[in-house]
């Protein structure tokens, strides 16, 4: 009997400036942040978030252009 090792999501992972981590998966197309002491936080690439105060990011937007 052979074990079969589940498949790895591709990702693009980066750094905030702020030194939190996120990752963006490109298989499900969705986005999950670290932030220390909070939930990690998933959402669709269709949603902006905040990369730095003030300064938001759509992954959806920057693909389209």
């Amino acid at each position: 009997m052979s074990i079969k090792a589940k498949a790895i999501p591709k990702a693009l992972i980066y750094e905030m400036i702020n030194g939190h981590p996120f990752w963006i998966f490109t298989d499900s197309e969705k986005i999950m942040i670290a932030e220390p002491g909070q939930a990690w936080k998933t959402f669709n690439w269709t949603t902006s978030f905040e990369v730095l105060e003030g300064i938001e990011m759509n992954i959806e937007s920057l693909l389209e252009h």
